[in-house]
């Protein structure tokens, strides 16, 4: 950020932005220390607790991020300041519709609002005379005046006889809240990205340093990463992986078309994408999965055809052990071997699932008298199984652990001993026993068993169809006015280079649901239409990595391929580092813990240091440098403190972490995924441009 460039008001309340993001992710340490705890809220019919010393700094933190917002608004124009006072006034309206019982209170608290406007609108004079700069007492002043109607509603909390009324309606607020922060979590899922670019960067440049005039060293490194990362994938898919690699090969084309349409290799554009086209594309998915899905339920589903919103389709398994059984149609297949357990993992975590369903077949006996046991045991999770009781030919036993939940089925058939278990996070046990049921009572030892037998259409699946198809219009849109706008602005090219390519990788990634929406086979060659997922996308660049070393050494044009090989090794380790930040927030075990709030406070840092140059150097009648300067820290701060208002909640009952609605490890996955990867690709693309442009 060019703060050097900003005035001296931007750079005191910048770096205050910054220390308040880092505070956050400090207090966050303290969620699970032994300090004395107050109930917040009812929740899945238990109150939740929170630590009296975090609920009170909480409150200082929520007030200072209002007063940031509340500055911005004053500085902007009349309509965004009256704008902003409303929305601020309805928010609030929740804490004062608490008081209806208190009328004393009740009216002390619209007192407190009316000095919030009197304050905001005096401050807006004032500053009309000092147009650079920022009033620390407007600040100061709206601080202690959303703390002291915090006091107000606390105190007619406490006259009603507790107060729960108080922090219920603070929890209320908060969860209304959420859906105005959900883009800034799925912009997040961006940071990491760029938190990958900057590192396979920074590896390539000291890679190419140290190697010298030795041209083969990096080509090397280059082609032991993608081995290493090919390993890894084969690894976690085994043969499932080839038909990843087929879809890869679709993408690959349609960038390719892209590419040609926006005419990417004549260009030597910046290696950027603008920080509206990340807003744009995140609003834009948001609002179009929003669209479809209103769309989707006035049409109507028959609730019969699905389970919770999931179609199934049939998987055979020739293989060993061999069975038939109908799965999630977006979940992904893959081998299971776990110590003495071999069969069929079906994994629903590549969608954004935290959940499994295994299916293990094995001679009798091999697993004892206690399959059940045996099988919880190698789970290695130190899960307890509950009592057993008959489902039908089926023994089943629930399977339960401070963070998972599961039920178990045994049974022999055929001289075998067959285990089906399906184990997911505690909070995801609603979505998903339904599920789990299904796919027992759809299980057959026969591989060909109901092969014939038409799947259900979900409503998650037309939504998911139903979007690619819109993202589809889109990228075509934006293709064809790249174009035929050759010499469009550097930043407005790569912005619609950039939604294009999310379009191109949504439509790949939803191929199976756009195949069953349209009528199709939802097999093509002999494969089954899933979609591409990350593994898929990191495969095939591992492969195009080692045929591109494989040409060069060929050719022995080494030094020609140092920086082809240089940029593919960065594509990798954009993609390795996407990889593992979905897995971070995949195997946390807390609903709300102290890495996913480090990691997303640490990725709102890494936007404000990164991406605030363009909103410091620019200026406008609407928004001013000072008011886009402080919404925007407002807006970032707000989201960190009511992260770690809902981290640090804890179900009264079982001490374990509260089952928030606000789900911040969705949201960040959903923005790696949809919008991390184009992102890398378009990095991929405008780097593919200098380097041809430089010959």
């Amino acid at each position: 950020m060019a703060l050097w460039r900003a005035e001296r008001g931007i750079r005191l309340y910048s770096a205050a932005a910054v220390v308040y993001l880092l505070a956050c992710t400090a207090l966050a340490l303290f969620t699970d220390v032994p300090l004395p705890r107050m109930d917040v809220s009812p929740g899945n019919g238990h109150l939740l607790t929170i630590p009296i010393p975090v609920f009170a700094v909480s409150l200082l933190l929520f007030a200072i991020a209002w007063s940031y917002l509340l500055m911005g608004a004053a500085y902007s124009r009349w309509p965004i300041h009256l704008a902003g006072l409303a929305l601020f006034t309805i928010f609030f309206g929740l804490e004062v519709s608490g008081l209806v019982l208190a009328p004393l209170f009740l009216i002390g608290a619209l007192g407190v609002l009316a000095l919030i406007w009197i304050a905001g609108f005096t401050g807006r004079l004032r500053h009309r005379g000092h147009p650079g700069r920022l009033s620390a007492r407007l600040f100061v002043a709206h601080v202690l005046l959303v703390l002291l109607l915090y006091a107000v509603a606390i105190a007619g909390s406490l006259s009603a006889g507790s107060l729960l009324l108080f922090s219920t309606t603070l929890a209320i607020q908060l969860q209304v809240l959420q859906f105005f922060t959900i883009p800034v979590l799925v912009m997040s899922g961006t940071d990491f990205t760029e938190w990958g670019e900057v590192s396979g960067d920074w590896i390539g440049q000291r890679v190419s340093s140290l190697a010298g005039e030795r041209a083969w060293i990096p080509l090397v490194l280059a082609g032991l990463v993608a081995v290493a990362v090919l390993a890894d994938v084969w690894r976690q898919y085994g043969s499932v992986l080839w038909p990843q690699l087929a879809f890869g090969s679709v993408l690959l084309v349609l960038v390719a078309g892209l590419a040609l349409a926006g005419r990417v290799l004549h260009h030597a554009r910046p290696v950027r994408v603008p920080v509206g086209a990340v807003v744009a594309a995140s609003a834009g998915y948001l609002v179009i999965f929003l669209v479809v899905a209103v769309g989707a339920g006035a049409a109507r589903v028959q609730e019969q055809d699905t389970v919770n919103g999931l179609s199934f389709t049939h998987y055979g398994h020739t293989q060993e052990p061999p069975f038939s059984i109908q799965q999630p149609s977006i979940w992904e297949a893959r081998s299971l071997q776990s110590g003495s357990l071999k069969g069929v993992e079906f994994s629903g975590t590549p969608v954004g699932n935290p959940s499994r369903f295994d299916v293990v077949g094995l001679p009798s006996g091999t697993l004892g008298a206690d399959p059940a046991g045996a099988y919880a045991a190698a789970l290695s999770s130190g899960a307890n199984l509950g009592p057993a009781a008959a489902d039908g030919d089926w023994q089943l036993r629930e399977l339960s652990s401070p963070t998972q939940w599961g039920l178990v089925w045994t049974r022999d058939e055929g001289g075998r001993t067959w285990v089906l278990a399906g184990v997911t996070k505690s909070s995801f046990r609603q979505l998903n026993e339904p599920t789990f049921r299904h796919m027992t009572q759809t299980w057959s030892p026969d591989p060909k068993a109901g092969a014939a037998a038409t799947p259900a259409r979900s409503n998650g699946d037309q939504i998911n169809a139903a979007a690619a198809l819109v993202w589809l219009v889109l990228a075509a849109l934006l293709a064809l006015g790249l174009w035929l706008r050759p010499r469009l602005r550097a930043g407005l090219a790569v912005t619609a280079l950039f939604l294009a390519l999310v379009g191109v990788f949504y439509l790949v990634a939803a191929l199976g649901p756009v195949a069953s929406m349209l009528g199709l086979p939802d097999r093509a060659l002999g494969l089954r239409l899933t979609g591409l997922r990350l593994q898929g996308v990191q495969a095939l660049a591992a492969v195009l990595t080692l045929a591109a070393v494989a040409w060069f050494a060929v050719r022995r044009r080494m030094a020609a391929g140092v920086p082809v090989a240089l940029w593919l090794l960065a594509a990798l380790v954009g993609l390795q580092v996407i990889s593992w930040m979905f897995e971070v927030f995949n195997q946390k075990q807390a609903e709300l813990g102290l890495l996913q709030v480090a990691l997303i406070s640490l990725a709102l840092a890494w936007d404000i240091v990164m991406s605030g140059g363009s909103m410091v150097s620019g200026h406008g009648r609407w928004f001013p440098r000072h008011s886009r300067a402080l919404l925007y820290f407002g807006f970032s701060m707000l989201v960190a403190s009511s992260v770690l208002f809902f981290a640090a909640q804890r179900d009264q009952v079982t001490g374990g972490p509260a089952q928030s609605d606000f789900n911040t490890d969705f949201w960040p996955q959903s923005g790696l995924i949809t919008l991390g990867i184009p992102m890398l690709l378009c990095f991929a693309l405008l780097k593919l441009g200098r380097l041809r442009a430089k010959g």
